[in-house]
């Protein structure tokens, strides 16, 4: 049974690594034209039925921007972990599975999306000091991006009260690092405490 587990997991690896030349080549135009038939549409047929389940999930697509790609990787590296310990092991807790879980979810949607929030607010804070014509463009495309977000901390920090957008900006960018930086340190406990489950 620990060949097998090994084995699943190899490809899994290499399933991992169709999917990454999957969503390049729908990404990247000239890729796409070259791509077209032959070994890009196997790989399609192979790729795409696994990732049209995570597409139909409306909350991970924001705009153009598709994020659901993410629990699929999210959901084989949990597998490939598992399937490791198994053949490394020979066994599985529901402990280790459940901290595995927890910690994959973390890794592969939590983090990623909180990085990229501060990243975006970063940005978006320093767009605030150098106003050009060009600039103007990229805090209005933020804007877009960011308005969700601003608004909730709007609403629950300053209860709606009237304030400036840097002061938004910055308090924002402070709660985000914040809860970056707790759940970072709850999720670690959280895992830590599952692998001990004896059971």
């Amino acid at each position: 049974m620990k060949e097998v587990a090994r084995m699943l997991s190899l490809l899994l690896s290499i399933y991992n690594f169709l999917i990454i030349i999957r969503i390049f080549s729908s990404w990247i135009e000239p890729f796409r034209k070259i791509a077209s038939g032959g070994i890009m549409d196997f790989i399609a047929n192979i790729t795409d039925p696994f990732l049209n389940i995570f597409r139909k999930i409306k909350f991970m697509q924001y705009g153009r921007l598709d994020f659901s790609v993410l629990l699929a990787f999210m959901s084989i590296s949990v597998a490939q972990n598992l399937l490791l310990v198994f053949s490394t092991t020979g066994k599985m807790t529901l402990g280790f599975a459940l901290g595995t879980i927890l910690d994959s979810l973390w890794r592969s949607l939590g983090s990623l999306l909180l990085g990229i929030l501060i990243i975006l607010l970063i940005i978006r804070i320093f767009l605030s000091y150098k106003k050009t014509p060009n600039s103007i463009q990229y805090i209005q495309l933020l804007d877009q991006w960011l308005s969700k977000v601003l608004n909730t901390f709007h609403s629950i920090i300053f209860s709606g009260k009237e304030v400036s957008d840097r002061t938004l900006l910055f308090t924002s960018l402070g709660v985000s690092i914040t809860v970056y930086v707790l759940i970072m340190q709850l999720v670690r406990i959280g895992v830590q405490a599952l692998y001990k489950l004896p059971f």
